[in-house]
């Protein structure tokens, strides 16, 4: 585990744009900012449950690349949390940036991968906290 803070650029896809919608995508890389190093954890795909399958917007789908397919091989939610809940404890991760802050802080935060209370930064609004 680090000692120093780093920060987190992260983005998801989810199944559509509402509140009730499912991350099955998440994305992102750790920098330290001092040392200008960085280490990606690449994308984690998430496995939807049969009910949550039915709840992919067609939009979402062409966006994101999701497919019944892809979903067969993606990680089981309980291992896709603990993989990334372990990159953000073992980073000691301080504050996350993603461009779309608020509805990417939202998901994942309502999905427990991240805790609530971090910093986050919005690139959509400027880098504005």
């Amino acid at each position: 585990m680090y000692s120093t803070p780093h920060t987190c650029v992260i983005d998801t896809e989810t199944t559509g744009l509402r509140a009730n919608h499912c991350i099955v995508e998440v994305g992102g890389c750790m920098i330290h900012v001092l040392s200008r190093q960085y280490a990606s954890f690449g994308d984690v795909q998430i496995q939807l449950t049969p009910e949550q399958c039915k709840m992919v917007s067609p939009e979402a789908a062409k966006l994101n690349g999701w497919t019944p397919e892809r979903n067969a091989t993606a990680k089981p939610y309980d291992e896709a949390l603990a993989e990334i809940q372990g990159w953000i404890k073992n980073y000691n991760v301080s504050g996350f940036v993603a461009h779309n802050a608020d509805f990417d802080r939202y998901h994942l935060e309502r999905q427990k991968f991240v805790e609530p209370g971090k910093i986050w930064y919005c690139t959509r609004k400027g880098l504005q906290a």
